[in-house]
């Protein structure tokens, strides 16, 4: 069975999308089929899953317009992942759906279309809760939660609140399954109380591994690679792979 993962903050800057593209990564270099869905009108999933000179004929936006999600689909640079990319455009769509009956779950019907094709689908969310982020906490089965600094609490619980919301009203079956620090720096007295603050409101919701600051990390999507990779001997590289064998192990 096809399991659903969003990863979503209402906070720019997290490292939502670092996160998307490496879990992706892993989990295809572990042998397993993935759908990496870009649903950012920044496109930053894509930019860093395909090569520049790959022509992309359709988008999410087109999937979001009635289009067939089978023709969409793309192989991305990584082993066992596949790609739904986005682009610019896809910041106009929520205006051009907003008369569109059944909305929020547009993007739920189409991953019906393919899901057992794959043994996880990655949604990669925008920075905002819009129609876009609706669609994709719509669609999931578990919510991921990349969190860096205690500014960013108050994005979490905002999305918080939209997760109540939707499910109870859209999605009953959505489940935060982990919430997990990234850019983490241990010698801080900062990142070590955010990560003590976390422990106390969500306890085991908490992950274990956290992402360490590193520049090869920032590096490897000018590359259009990802971390295991662009520098498969980085911190970096090694606690996606931690993170992604401990949230494999929530998903059995």
């Amino acid at each position: 069975m096809t399991k659903t993962i969003c990863v979503a903050n209402q906070k720019g800057g997290v490292g939502k999308t670092t996160s998307a593209v490496n879990i992706a990564a892993v989990m295809g270099n572990l042998g397993l089929n993935v759908l990496l869905v870009d649903i950012d009108s920044q496109a930053n999933a894509t930019m860093s899953m395909l090569n520049d000179d790959v022509p992309i004929n359709a988008t999410i936006r087109d999937v979001l317009k009635g289009a067939h999600i089978e023709d969409t689909i793309m192989e991305s640079v990584s082993p066992g992942v596949h790609i739904l990319p986005s682009e610019l455009a896809l910041a106009t769509v929520e205006s051009e759906l907003a008369n569109k009956i059944g909305r929020e779950k547009i993007l739920r019907k189409s991953l019906k279309r393919i899901e057992g094709n794959y043994d996880y689908i990655i949604i990669d969310c925008p920075p905002s809760l819009n129609l876009l982020s609706i669609n994709a906490l719509s669609a999931a089965q578990y919510l991921i939660i990349p969190i860096h600094e205690f500014l960013a609490m108050e994005g979490l619980n905002q999305l918080l609140d939209i997760y109540n919301q939707i499910k109870e009203e859209l999605n009953e079956d959505l489940d935060i399954s982990s919430i997990f620090m990234t850019m983490y720096d241990p010698r801080t007295k900062l990142a070590k109380d955010l990560y003590g603050t976390l422990k106390e409101l969500f306890a085991d919701k908490v992950a274990t591994t956290t992402i360490p600051r590193n520049v090869k990390l920032a590096e490897a999507p000018a590359y259009h690679q990802s971390i295991i990779a662009y520098a498969p001997e980085s911190k970096g590289a090694k606690a996606y792979c931690q993170l992604t064998e401990e949230l494999l192990l929530l998903w059995k």
